[in-house]
């Protein structure tokens, strides 16, 4: 595994002190998380794409989360804290999953890191950026913190794809309707019809179908099902503990 040593240092340092292998996961032993973990920040793009799928498919397999998931938080928190470390857009959005889970121990540890997430929208990549808004958007126990953050973040924010999702997160978590002054404003077309589409009851169309933020959630929610791809060999995945 080729990963870039600067970036490892001082990392992980607690991670081989964790009992991985008295874990299990979704197809059995837990003993391979660290590898993951460490996997995720490789410097070679494929290595660290196999690593998230893989943690995906099996340490969060369909958005199941077990005691080992709950042991790599702080781990993915880590990693996206570091500046530098390649590859955090994708462990953010892992760490949204999680969020997303409704298992209540796991949420609250992705709930606690929202100031880390805020942080992140001033991060110079879009992908980091973006990530940190899925994240974020699990995160409603904080959204008197999270909303302003993102009606500042609409007036500075260069990526129109980075715009749309900050709308649509603020109209998720907001208790006002989320940041319909937008549609007077002069952003972008996509950024209006985002705060187009998540305003109040007309959310809902003429035959009940979601759009704006509930239809974002179940966007979510399919992507990583689509993730999380059937497991390794023809065994198939254990109970969740």
């Amino acid at each position: 595994m080729s990963v870039r040593r600067d970036i490892m240092t001082g990392m992980f340092d607690e991670l081989d002190g964790v009992p991985w292998a008295s874990f299990e996961h979704a197809y059995g032993s837990a003993a391979e998380v660290p590898e993951l973990l460490r996997g995720m920040v490789s410097a070679d793009e494929d290595e660290r794409e196999i690593a998230l799928d893989g943690f995906f498919m099996a340490v969060h397999h369909q958005g199941d989360v077990y005691d080992c998931t709950r042991a790599a938080i702080p781990f993915l928190l880590e990693i996206v804290d570091a500046g530098g470390v390649p590859g955090r857009g994708g462990v953010l959005e892992l760490l949204g999953s999680i969020g997303d889970s409704g298992d209540a121990p796991a949420t609250a540890a992705v709930v606690a890191a929202t100031p880390v997430f805020l942080g992140l929208l001033g991060d110079p990549d879009p992908e980091v950026r973006g990530g940190a808004l899925r994240a974020l958007a699990v995160c409603g126990a904080r959204s008197s913190e999270i909303v302003p953050t993102l009606r500042r973040l609409l007036a500075d924010e260069p990526d129109a794809g980075v715009r749309r999702a900050a709308v649509e997160v603020a109209a998720e978590l907001a208790t006002d309707g989320g940041p319909t002054e937008i549609l007077d404003g002069t952003g972008d077309p996509g950024s209006r019809l985002a705060a187009l589409t998540a305003r109040g009851p007309e959310r809902l169309g003429a035959r009940g179908r979601a759009d704006g933020p509930a239809r974002a959630r179940a966007d979510r929610r399919a992507g990583r099902r689509r993730r999380a791809r059937p497991g390794r060999g023809t065994s198939g995945p254990r109970r969740r503990h």
